[in-house]
């Protein structure tokens, strides 16, 4: 996506910010609402599964589900946290089973399949369009989709608001968006998907729908 805010994302997410995250994580592990996507897709994709993982930063969620996972997909807008992520898979040894996209989802959404589970961890908070990005990734969720992005609460409304006027006096086109959770929820549903789980965090939620022909068949 050819815009100014897409633009700024890559300076927001530079590697400097890479590093930082995968500082963070080597010290603290993932976060808890991230904890509460990995347990919804280990539970659902048995040892085996293919996952895509979109706007997935460092690459938290394939380092984690390494050992269930056949095969995976990262995509991300930034060359730098897909660097760290790759850095990361290969000390790891499993870049081998990994496929790495730079760009826009929407841009290159012809270069991805479906896959078993479709997660988005705080990425549609990052997206001004999430309609056209909630539909696509749907589309490719084979059994499990798994969103976490923010709760319409009043610390979230103060919050957003502050860290967008803060942006715009840094003189960055990049912003932060909450969008309506009713309008993500029928996105998803719109892709023959039903919302099955829903977990909350103060300031996040995590919502985890299945495809519906496959309700009942996972494991656990």
């Amino acid at each position: 996506m050819a815009c100014a805010h897409c633009t700024d994302a890559g300076r927001v997410f530079d590697d400097r910010t890479a590093r930082w995250e995968a500082r963070r994580f080597r010290w603290f592990g993932p976060s808890r609402p991230t904890k509460h996507l990995l347990r919804a897709v280990e539970a659902r994709i048995g040892d085996s599964g293919t996952l895509l993982d979109v706007g997935g930063g460092v690459g938290t969620i394939p380092r984690i589900l390494a050992d269930r996972m056949a095969s995976g997909t990262a995509v991300d807008a930034s060359s730098a946290y897909l660097a760290v992520a790759r850095s990361d898979a290969e000390r790891h040894g499993f870049d081998g089973r990994m496929t790495w996209i730079e760009g826009d989802f929407l841009d290159v959404r012809d270069q991805v399949a479906e896959h078993d589970a479709v997660t988005l961890d705080r990425v549609i908070c990052c997206y001004p369009d999430m309609e056209s990005l909630v539909r696509e990734t749907a589309e490719r969720a084979r059994r499990v989709y798994v969103l976490v992005f923010p709760r319409e609460g009043l610390l979230n409304r103060i919050a957003f608001p502050l860290t967008n006027l803060l942006l715009r006096i840094r003189g960055s086109a990049f912003r932060t968006f909450m969008h309506s959770t009713s309008r993500v929820d029928e996105a998803a549903v719109s892709r023959g998907l039903a919302l099955v789980e829903v977990r909350r965090t103060l300031l996040w939620q995590v919502r985890v729908y299945e495809r519906e022909e496959m309700q009942g068949t996972h494991d656990g």
